[in-house]
């Protein structure tokens, strides 16, 4: 296992889908809530988290734990957001979260400027019934 690791938390399968079949990714395992993925070198995490908050943090926690996560870790959150504001399919830098529940604004660090549009997300505090699992 690799001390850098890069571990994708994703919202939805059909998002999932694209980032497995590019990156050669296998089932880790099938004893847990959520579907993992890793490689051969279990440095590539993916888990499918669901879109709610709540199953978000559960997801990241458990990929934190069952990767052996080490501080040096990246972590990429990645999925689709709906808004009135952007287009369709519009790819955008998401730098500040506001958590639905309490206000609490939280800001993203960045490594290196991205060269697309930065905008907020408001996240969504109750379970989602969106299909998490991967259409295999």
């Amino acid at each position: 296992m690799s001390d850098t690791s890069i571990c994708w938390v994703v919202s939805l399968g059909n998002e999932a889908k694209v980032i497995v079949r590019q990156l050669r990714l296998s089932r880790f395992s099938n004893e847990f809530e959520y579907e993992v993925f890793t490689n051969k070198l279990q440095s590539i995490w993916l888990i499918v988290s669901g879109m709610s908050r709540l199953e978000t943090i559960n997801a990241t926690k458990l990929l934190q734990r069952i990767s052996n996560a080490s501080k040096w870790t990246i972590w990429i959150n990645i999925g689709f957001a709906y808004s009135l504001n952007q287009k369709v399919g519009e790819l955008c830098f998401i730098d500040k979260i506001i958590d639905e529940k309490s206000s609490t604004a939280f800001y993203t660090g960045v490594v290196i400027e991205p060269r697309m549009k930065r905008t907020s997300l408001l996240t969504l505090g109750s379970k989602s019934d969106k299909k998490r699992h991967l259409d295999t």
